[in-house]
């Protein structure tokens, strides 16, 4: 959608990006003043073209505008404005029950009469759900199939409401599931949905069973098994009994549940309508019974500081509309998206979203759908051996469920018996493997595989492997193998306490069409480890014509100390920009482990997600420096190659080939330390950029700990080319941050050096500057700006000054590297080491102390860059 209104619905701020939907907050105005908040899903324009991705867009919508239930979403309109498909639904004020579970545990409010209060409320949108029929009175066989906390929802007046029918099954869709093919989240599924069976309305059941069990007993009823092992447990009929964690419950209570999670689903209660009476005679058995009016209460107490930041977004959106709106009143229609600024137009972040649910949308997605639709699939690949549901717009419990597809003929696991009775041979020539993975050590991972080491089997060897889609939640270790190529669909989580192993010679490909994203998140861990010439490679799903943004990027996010603070200076979580949910990062361990990233190489990654909200390459958002990183490449990213938000990662032998931004950036209060960076910009990218850009954080406070990174050993080379409006500098910082920085090359910019903003400081010496076209140091300043000098921006820094004391050992002299700024066989090495003006990095047990020389090779027989991990050219 390229406008900000919608026919009559004003956009006021993007909610997320979902499997096949934009989602927007939005309002619609009427007469006197009126105004009606509400969510808008926008079918994705590059889907809209396709009939069976719109086929299952209305689907979802002409099911959802048949729901009309107190404890259902509300859908007002199903409509099409413009080429724009959309549904606009009712706008909700609350919490998803995950949170509310969460929340209510840690405060001790999740008591008996609540947790029925919500499960009587939800069964009765759901029975409604289950018996609604056409208008010629045939029921339409609704089966939910998603039933999970994060769907089910409790607003501010202690309502519950069902949400996201995005998967949901009727006889009268027009797109159907093949029988085989998984759809939901293993941690809430029911046996005969786990084994891809045609399900009927007590799989439902059974999915509010286990959440009443989760809400009675205080945890997961899965706790800490992975999903291959639930799936075993699951058709074995062995299920976890209530009573084992809460032996006070009453018997008949206990019982209720339990039946709800027979393996039998004719033992179940066979509607849901039956299950919320057996509900109810136990709540008006209890002394204490909780209303709606009083669950509301409760929400608004423990959701008060969510509820005042939420509405204050809304308020400031609404106040946005009215001030470029001429009369003060009605906004004008036609004002693109872009035209507002980042402040004007956010991206709403998890725990400040006004809410996750409505906002989710889960179809029917499957491979051969994808394999029909998606340019990433060329037609002489392996058809992939598994079939999976695209996610939702926020976060799932649906890690792996590609491992329940009928297509699999053997598992890495010691549960494999059961699958006998269920599971067909694959017709392909290869299996997949989901090892295990047991912890060694903080930054070391170990699994069992079946079969030779990676790269020695002939499968990992093959030109056209299988291709399985990645996508979705990981919430349990898993092993991606080098046997298998993987298609990254939308935004792949790794949830905490989960670590993803990726074997070397592994390569992962971003679709191009959903802007696949990896995102490590706090607490979780990733072990990428490959080697000199066994690279794990993430790249662009295209078969030809890749490009710089084909794809997002990969994210770790960490519990390392950032400096953004609240209005009373308290220490608040960051949010990565581009990710509408799941981006928060931040904590008080400086020591934390993100895992390893070694012998990687990230490609033709780089996204917009909103208008000035992008994913970078790779960013890391609050990590540690527990963990390791060292040999990657970024290449042809659409952002920059490497952002560092806050966090104490140290790295070495990183490389930055051709970004549309900068190259190395970093903020809020990141105090690192990195050694041998290599950057070539691209002459072809006429926006500006830069080499180094750093800030303490976007509004220059002195908020702490500050950004003040230590770098050694650097070759940057810029553009080459003069730019008339656009910066392009060697290293840029301000906003308060700091810098100390040795031993820097720097070439090509438009000038070596800028400062900027009162209270930002720099410690540069023992660097070469050469050749930068402008002023090869730094521009002149003067109060005025002028042809020749720029305004006094650094409270009267003076840059040439400083750069020209001798005592700096600030140096001009021609490295003579031959050519660093050849696209495709660039020289970053001189012929002999350049030690004149270096200095001697500090022997602290991170830095190579024996690295005295300027740049980031001592001469042409440095070979840290040997190996097929750093590639120039296709």
């Amino acid at each position: 959608m390229s406008k900000n209104a919608l026919g009559k619905y004003q956009i006021l701020a993007q909610l997320g990006r979902g499997g096949m939907s934009d989602v927007y907050l939005a309002a619609t105005q009427g007469p006197s003043g009126f105004s009606k908040l509400l969510v808008v899903k926008v079918l994705q324009s590059e889907l809209a073209r396709s009939g069976e991705f719109l086929a299952m867009f209305r689907d979802e919508a002409r099911l959802a505008a048949r729901l009309n239930h107190p404890n259902i979403v509300q859908t007002y309109e199903v409509g099409e404005c413009d080429g724009h498909h959309f549904i606009a639904m009712e706008y909700l004020e609350g919490q998803p029950l995950s949170r509310v579970s969460e929340k209510f545990r840690e405060t001790n409010r999740l008591s008996i009469g609540a947790t029925l209060r919500i499960g009587i409320d939800a069964l009765a949108g759901l029975h409604y759900a289950h018996e609604i029929r056409d208008l010629d009175g045939r029921p339409l066989g609704v089966v939910h199939r998603d039933i999970t906390p994060q769907n089910v929802f409790v607003s501010y007046e202690g309502q519950i409401k069902l949400v996201d029918f995005g998967i949901a099954k009727a006889f009268d869709s027009t797109t159907q599931t093949k029988v085989g093919t998984v759809k939901g989240k293993v941690a809430y599924m029911a046996p005969e949905q786990a084994r891809g069976e045609d399900v009927g309305r007590t799989a439902d059941i059974f999915s509010m069973g286990i959440l009443l069990w989760e809400l009675l007993a205080g945890g997961r009823l899965w706790e800490g098994l992975t999903d291959i092992a639930v799936v075993g447990r699951l058709v074995q009929g062995d299920i976890p009994h209530l009573k084992t964690v809460r032996p006070d419950l009453s018997a008949t209570l206990t019982s209720l549940v339990m039946s709800a999670l027979d393996p039998d689903p004719t033992v179940r209660p066979q509607t849901a309508e039956d299950f919320q009476k057996g509900l109810e005679a136990e709540f008006d058995s209890l002394t204490t019974r909780l209303s709606t009016r009083q669950l509301g209460e409760i929400m608004r107490e423990e959701f008060q500081d969510q509820r005042i930041r939420v509405r204050n977004v809304v308020k400031k959106q609404f106040e946005r509309l009215a001030r470029d709106t001429p009369t003060g009143t009605t906004p004008p229609l036609g004002l693109r998206l872009g035209a507002f600024s980042p402040e004007d137009f956010p991206v709403l972040s998890e725990r400040s979203t006004i809410h996750d649910a409505p906002t989710t949308i889960n179809t029917s997605v499957t491979d051969e759908l994808l394999a029909s639709h998606s340019s990433a699939i060329t037609t002489n690949q392996t058809p992939p051996l598994v079939q999976v549901a695209a996610q939702s717009a926020q976060p799932s419990n649906m890690a792996w469920v590609a491992i329940l597809s009928v297509g699999l003929s053997s598992l890495a696991i010691g549960i494999t018996q059961p699958w006998k009775h269920f599971l067909k041979p694959s017709e392909g020539n290869a299996t997949m493997e989901l090892a295990s993975v047991a912890a060694e050590s903080p930054t070391e991972r170990k699994f069992a595989r079946q079969g030779a080491e990676p790269l020695t089997r002939p499968s990992c060897l093959a030109q056209n492997k299988p291709l399985v889609e990645l996508t979705g939640e990981i919430d349990s270790d898993a092993v991606l193998t080098c046997d298998k190529d993987y298609l990254l669909r939308f935004t792949t989580y790794v949830r905490q306490g989960a670590t993803l192993t990726i074997e070397p010679g592994t390569t992962i490909k971003g679709d191009f069409e959903t802007k696949g994203v990896l995102v490590i998140q706090p607490g979780a861990r990733i072990h990428a480890r490959g080697t000199e010439d066994s690279p794990i490679v993430f790249t662009s799903a295209r078969s030809s014509g890749k490009k710089s943004g084909d794809w997002g990027g990969v994210v770790l996010l960490g519990l390392a100390p950032i400096n953004l603070k609240d209005g009373s200076g308290e220490p608040m979580v960051g949010h990565v920009e581009g990710l509408t949910i799941g981006g928060q990062y931040g904590g008080s361990n400086p020591n934390d482990s993100s895992g390893v990233l070694s012998h990687v190489r990230i490609e033709y990654c780089g996204t917009e997600i909103a208008p000035n909200n992008e994913i970078n390459g790779l960013t890391f958002g609050g990590v540690g420096r527990g963990t390791v990183v060292d040999h990657v490449q970024v290449r042809h990213s659409a952002d920059d190659c490497f952002e560092f938000f806050g966090g104490t990662l140290d790295a070495k032998y990183l490389v930055c080939q051709h970004p549309e931004d900068d190259a190395f950036d970093w903020d809020y209060g990141y105090t690192g330390r990195l050694q041998f960076l290599v950057a070539q910009a691209s002459p072809e990218v006429t926006s500006g950029s830069n080499g180094f850009e750093g800030d303490n954080d976007p509004n220059g406070t002195k908020n702490s700990p500050v950004s003040s990174p230590t770098i050694y050993n650097v070759t940057l080379c810029g553009k080459n080319r003069r730019l008339e409006t656009q910066e392009h500098f060697g290293v840029l910082v301000r906003r308060g941050s700091q810098l100390r920085m040795r031993n820097g090359l720097f070439m090509g910019f438009a000038a070596g050096l800028d400062v900027r903003d009162p209270g930002t400081k720099i410690n540069l010496a023992a660097s070469i500057f050469h050749q930068n076209l402008v002023y090869n140091l730094a521009y002149p300043e003067s109060d005025t700006a002028t042809a020749t000098a720029r305004k006094n921006d650094d409270a009267g820094f003076n840059e040439v000054a400083y750069m020209t004391n001798p005592g700096l050992r600030i140096s001009d002299e021609d490295p003579k590297l031959g050519n660093c700024f050849d696209a495709t066989a660039p020289g970053f090495k001189p012929a002999v080491a350049l030690t004149r003006s270096a200095a001697i990095p500090p022997n602290d047990g991170f830095f190579d102390s024996d690295a005295r020389y300027v740049g980031a090779f001592r001469d042409r027989d440095d070979d840290w860059d040997r190996g097929k991990w750093l590639i120039w050219t296709d």
